[in-house]
């Protein structure tokens, strides 16, 4: 075999090897933008009645049947950011119950009322169970993050969310 086609050939190999490298970065360039946009995350601050920042966080949205359903079931311990947790808004402030069913990571289930002020929280909720949970006072969104974050940062009733560049996305359920 002459000089030339073994050229011929490695050039057609390394061509392939560049094809798939570059399928490969656009399906995970694709992939990351579709989680990215599935995840919904936003930007909020909770604010002292004074209006001292307590805390930063980017929060999940849960704002449809299915998301509120599932919550943050099935996510490990280190699966959530310390920064992390999640919004849950409905479409109308009453009493919320929550329970943690297939929740494997203790939590911090803060309760806002329309105005984003905070009603009530419960500390520390114990994982994977389904008792019914709630501060028995009318809200329309809850904040979940991880166990003992209130408290680190002094989220108590009266605080109040604030959406940073934007608002609170709307309740999709019919």
């Amino acid at each position: 075999m002459g000089s030339n086609e073994k050229r011929r050939r490695m050039l057609r190999r390394q061509a392939i090897i560049v094809a798939i490298v570059a399928a490969a970065v656009l399906y995970v360039a694709a992939n990351y933008s579709r989680w990215q946009a599935a995840t919904n995350l936003i930007n909020v601050r909770f604010e002292s009645p004074d209006g001292r920042v307590l805390g930063k966080f980017r929060l999940e949205v849960a704002n449809d049947r299915a998301s509120v359903r599932k919550g943050l079931m099935f996510r490990k311990p280190g699966e959530v950011p310390e920064d992390g947790g999640m919004l849950f808004v409905f479409p109308d402030e009453r009493i919320q119950y929550f329970y943690m069913k297939n929740t494997y990571i203790p939590l911090d289930m803060i309760f806002l009322n329309r105005d984003l002020k905070v009603v009530g929280v419960l500390h520390d909720v114990p994982i994977n169970n389904t008792q019914k949970r709630s501060v028995n006072k009318p809200s329309q969104y809850v904040v979940e993050l991880l166990a003992g974050t209130a408290r680190k940062f002094d989220i108590k009733e009266g605080a109040r969310l604030v959406v940073e560049n934007g608002s609170v996305p709307a309740a999709r359920m019919p």
